[in-house]
């Protein structure tokens, strides 16, 4: 019998790393035992350069650095440059960012849940568009050691396999590429539950 934790992955959001998140989200992991759930963090594919990063021009962005005074690694998701996140129509990287969460996905079989924060947020919103519809027949069947051929045929054509997702402190997507994925023929595209939070 295949485990019965919960796997949450908990997606980072701009100027942040896995590590970064690992530490700002303590409080929130505890109040969930490490016998019901395990949290991954994976760290986005493009490394901020702190000296051409046109946003850090424009904002305010907290440094974080190591108690030895150098600079800790900074990702993003994608890049916008200089046009505003909640307005941008170029999402640029965003589709590779994309592939390696499907790759993520790929080495980890499924997750339960996903967790996005700010730009990791967006991201998680475009993913339960994509999500695999029969993601709750896949966790089931792994679950039991009982995955047939054809469910893994499915992962294999789409390997996002999750049950719900929560984002916080995010915002809807406005890149061309993909504001228009949350409806089809006139209907939604996200059939998980989904739990946004602001503040």
């Amino acid at each position: 019998m295949a485990s019965t934790k919960l796997k949450i992955a908990m997606l980072h959001g701009y100027f942040q790393s896995n590590s970064i998140f690992l530490e700002k989200t303590g409080s929130f992991r505890k109040m969930f035992g490490k016998d019901q759930v395990v949290f991954e963090y994976p760290l986005a594919p493009h490394l901020i350069d702190r000296k051409t990063e046109p946003r850090l021009r424009q904002q305010n962005f907290q440094v974080e650095e190591k108690e030895e005074g150098e600079e800790v690694p900074v990702y993003k998701w994608w890049d916008t440059g200089n046009q505003e996140w909640e307005t941008a129509q170029d999402y640029v990287g965003a589709a590779e960012s994309i592939e390696y969460i499907k790759d993520y996905f790929r080495k980890n079989l499924y997750f339960d849940g996903l967790f996005g924060f700010s730009q990791g947020g967006v991201l998680t919103s475009i993913l339960c568009t994509m999500r695999n519809p029969q993601s709750e027949e896949i966790i089931t069947a792994i679950r039991k050691n009982e995955l047939t051929e054809e469910l893994k045929r499915s992962m294999e054509e789409n390997p996002l396999v999750f049950r719900f997702a929560a984002i916080s402190s995010s915002f809807r997507p406005s890149a061309t590429a993909y504001k228009d994925l949350y409806t089809k023929d006139g209907k939604p595209t996200v059939t998980c539950p989904v739990l946004f939070t602001y503040g």
